[in-house]
């Protein structure tokens, strides 16, 4: 641990000798996107975050890289259209770690059939493909096991597609890194220095050492998320973000087996549902609540959430009779939008925001899908600044070839990018490559605990191998295993000790 704490320092000292072009404030997907994107065109980059990647929104999404076809009944076909045009760009270049998935809408009126048509029809045209069909009523009693059966009319299946949110930030971090860039978790920034007015340096603090740090820098790049406010604050720019919070619930596959997405809408207040299967569990999502905690405590769901959630599942499938006692885990992210003062929040605008103010670029308020869209966007504002972002095009993610033509090597390939191979080639020495009762690998814990910016246990469990929400009591039977991998890993006893206590105490509050 010493050891990485040296070589923690040593960024940060060669940063000060040698400053980089840009410091990027905020590690989810989208500082991430833009770290990758500005790196590929040869700026030197720092990207901080205050507490691990992806913490607060971006590994607590409902996993979809879709185009939204909600946003088209709420008057945002332009979110819509960008959405599903990089959703089939993303799953071209990542195939296997962005995944093609099947999404039902049950029709219960002639009404929303209709209206159901008419969207998806749009969708198709956004897409340059035709995907959806009609199902029959029997059709749908077969796919889905108890589905609600009065006044159905059959059904429309069409499809967007899935990914595990998290893992798709770490291969973004990892092409960023591969590019040059400087990436550090737990380095919050303590506040801009400011000359002239403007944006001139950064102070950042390590929180693993408590050490601080003062680095000079062109641009200062707000991507923040919820948070974006607190640095617009210093130099006096308005409140944009209004947080809202959405939460989710999981179940094992066999309570809720389902094999398809299940779109449809609340009983009480006709919001859009998803009963989504992923990771070999079942999962429905999501709520869209004002969200007023403090800004550095992780969301949580709250128990008129939990309630709502469960009614919706037992209004589409009624006689499964799911209870709170089902749930084996919940997670909460908060969604950075950019408030329009809409009294509904789900009526707020879902698109990007960026702004360029005396060496601040704010990124903010738009989706998972449109990550790149947005960095592109974003950099091009800078392209007075450094000559080389001009005329700046998307950067394709490059796969390496892979011995195995399989299912699991082509998401190796996609998710781990240039260590794929390595990796590939351990997985070969593995009799049982799984972790017992899920999909996720047991190198894939190793390589995280060797390569991925592990620092306290739930980073691994919850983040990197997502074992923390799909098994019961935060992946409780595993610890054995994962505490081994540890040790081996350099963590000393009573460290790992300290940290599983934390985990287990994290898990009660937070997830559980």
């Amino acid at each position: 641990m010493n050891e990485w704490k040296e070589q923690r320092r040593a960024v940060f000292e060669k940063m000060k000798q040698h400053p980089p072009d840009l410091v990027i404030a905020g590690g989810g997907v989208t500082g991430a996107g833009i770290a990758r994107e500005a790196a590929l065109a040869g700026l030197k980059v720092l990207l901080v975050e205050s507490m691990d990647f992806g913490w607060g929104s971006s590994s607590c999404s409902s996993k979809l890289v879709h185009g939204g076809l909600r946003y088209l009944q709420s008057g945002q076909p332009g979110v819509t259209y960008r959405s599903v045009r990089e959703r089939e760009a993303l799953m071209k270049e990542l195939p296997g770690l962005i995944r093609p998935l099947d999404f039902v809408l049950p029709v219960y009126s002639t009404k929303n059939r209709v209206l159901f048509k008419v969207g998806l029809m749009v969708y198709d045209i956004f897409a340059g493909k035709s995907y959806h069909h009609s199902v029959s009523a029997q059709a749908m009693k077969d796919a889905f096991v108890g589905l609600k059966s009065a006044n159905l009319l059959g059904g429309y299946v069409y499809y967007d597609a899935q990914t595990d949110d998290m893992r798709l930030v770490m291969r973004i971090l990892h092409d960023a890194e591969n590019a040059g860039a400087a990436i550090m978790n737990y380095a919050p920034l303590v506040e801009p220095l400011l000359e002239g007015g403007g944006v001139k340096g950064v102070k950042i603090q390590d929180r693993i050492d408590g050490t601080e740090h003062v680095i000079p820098c062109s641009v200062l790049v707000n991507a923040t998320g919820a948070n974006v406010d607190q640095l617009r604050k210093t130099l006096g720019l308005p409140k944009l973000i209004r947080p809202l919070r959405g939460s989710h619930l999981v179940f094992k596959n066999e309570r809720l087996p389902v094999t398809k997405a299940l779109a449809f809408s609340h009983p009480v207040d006709r919001r859009n549902v998803f009963l989504l299967p992923w990771l070999g569990v079942t999962f429905v999502g999501t709520t869209d609540l004002d969200h007023d905690a403090p800004a550095d405590t992780l969301p949580v769901i709250s128990d008129a959430e939990r309630r709502y959630l469960l009614e919706a599942v037992n209004a589409m499938f009624p006689e499964a009779k799911i209870t709170g006692a089902d749930v084996i885990s919940t997670w909460s992210g908060v969604r950075p939008v950019v408030s329009s003062g809409a009294k509904d929040p789900s009526k707020e605008s879902r698109d990007m925001f960026i702004d360029l103010d005396r060496g601040l670029l704010t990124v903010t308020g738009g989706k998972l899908t449109t990550f790149r869209n947005e960095a592109i966007h974003a950099l091009t504002k800078l392209d007075g600044i450094f000559p080389t972002l001009k005329g700046l095009r998307p950067r394709p993610f490059a796969n390496p070839a892979m011995k195995q033509n399989t299912e699991l090597s082509r998401y190796l390939s996609a998710a781990y990018g240039a260590d794929a191979a390595g990796l590939e080639s351990r997985l070969e020495q593995e009799p049982s490559p799984f972790f017992a009762g899920t999909q996720i690998l047991r190198e894939a814990a190793r390589y995280a605990l060797e390569k991925e910016w592990v620092v306290h246990l739930d980073d691994l469990m919850i983040r990197r191998l997502r074992l923390g929400i799909l098994l019961p009591e935060g992946g409780k039977a595993v610890l054995g295993e994962i505490r081994t991998m540890c040790l081996k890993a350099g963590w000393s006893e009573d460290y790992y000790a300290q940290e599983e206590q934390r985990y287990k105490d994290l898990i009660a509050k937070s997830y559980s």
